[in-house]
């Protein structure tokens, strides 16, 4: 009986041995982990450099925003000389719209005179009309005075000799008469003088006319606007040249920051040289901080992208706010002569204050979380 006992004792002892080791296997919880020592650092930064070297005289406060100057190399020179070009090409612009003005003013003027000299020219043409007609009937008055001169001497002939007696009374008259001829050719060299006058007037007018409507060809026509300030055009491109040169040295020796940030570090000092090329500065360009350390290439086999972490920052109250959650966003291989080791880089989750770089810690990565049963079908 008791070997019976003993029997079912060890079977109940194994089933239950059996048992706890199952549900050990599928149900107790079973994390690996990956520790790494590190620090927090941006999640994203650009390292600054100029295109061309320079001696550095400015340098910018730890925090700017978008539009500042960085940093700028010795462009003093340049930039009160780009100064000095500015506000010549504003005079020489007042200059060119003066210029402009002018000339406007001048062919308005010149336009209104035009007018007045053809008027001038339509008058004297109808006047020139009048005297001509005029002048025409003095001529035809003139034949008939003759015709009837002719005729009165007929008539005094003949009453010279019929009548002795009238021939003083028609010495009279006819004295009178020959006075008004004397008067009417008077008027009449005066008429033709005055006609004279008129042509030589109107061709004078003709010619200026010719002269001023060539001349307002001239004046309308645009390469007259271009050549009165062609000078002041050329210094105009001349100053855009050297503008643009100026511009471009500057650009070469200034750095704008492209966002709103912070400076990580700066490896120069006001005074001193950088070479073109040279990294002297870096920046952070993005508002999110991440965890940076290194491990050795024997865990590189358990590390995915997207494996969750936990963080404990030596600067930030993990007793009080609890460890820092992140995920495994990157991994960096870096060869050696030596040895062969990874950079991973952690992104954070939001804390309850900010973080600045540069916080050192530690960090573990769960490279696994699952049961027993999970472990020893994903090593199969």
């Amino acid at each position: 009986m008791n070997i019976f006992k003993m029997a079912w004792s060890l079977i109940f002892c194994v089933i239950f041995v059996v048992i706890s080791a199952l549900l050990f296997i599928f149900l107790v919880p079973l994390d690996f982990y990956v520790n790494m020592q590190g620090r927090a650092e941006p999640s994203e930064s650009l390292r600054c450099s100029f295109p061309d070297g320079g001696v550095l005289f400015s340098l910018p406060a730890a925090t700017f925003r978008k539009g500042d100057i960085l940093a700028a190399a010795d462009s003093g020179t340049e930039r009160q000389k780009l100064e000095m070009i500015e506000n010549e090409r504003a005079l020489l612009l007042k200059e060119l719209e003066d210029k402009e003005l002018q000339n406007q003013l001048h062919l308005s003027r010149f336009m209104l005179e035009l007018e007045r000299t053809q008027y001038h020219e339509a008058m004297q043409k109808e006047q020139l009309k009048t005297f001509t007609v005029f002048s025409e009937n003095l001529s035809s008055q003139k034949k008939l005075d003759e015709a009837l001169r002719k005729e009165e001497a007929d008539v005094f002939e003949n009453l010279y000799k019929k009548q002795l007696v009238a021939k003083l009374e028609f010495i009279k008259a006819l004295h009178n008469k020959k006075m008004a001829e004397l008067m009417s050719e008077q008027v009449h060299s005066q008429m033709e003088q005055s006609l004279f006058n008129y042509k030589l007037e109107l061709y004078k007018l003709g010619i200026e006319n010719k002269l001023k409507k060539g001349e307002k060809k001239y004046y309308e026509n645009p390469l007259w606007k271009e050549a009165a300030s062609a000078q002041i055009r050329k210094n105009l491109f001349q100053l855009d040249s050297e503008k643009a040169s100026l511009k471009e040295k500057i650009r070469n020796k200034t750095i704008i920051a492209p966002f709103d940030g912070k400076v990580l570090f700066i490896s120069k000092k006001k005074g001193e040289f950088v070479k073109a090329g040279e990294l002297f500065m870096e920046i952070a360009a993005s508002p999110e901080m991440c965890f940076t350390g290194t491990v050795d290439q024997a865990i590189r086999p358990e590390l995915l992208i997207g494996q969750k972490a936990e963080i404990w920052l030596d600067n930030y109250s993990y007793p009080k706010y609890d460890s820092i959650g992140g995920i495994l966003s990157g991994i960096q291989t870096i060869l050696s002569e030596k040895e062969t080791f990874y950079v991973l880089k952690i992104s954070l989750d939001k804390t309850p204050y900010p973080i600045e770089p540069g916080y050192s810690g530690k960090a573990r990565v769960i490279v696994f979380h699952g049961t027993v049963f999970r472990y020893i079908l994903r090593k199969t």
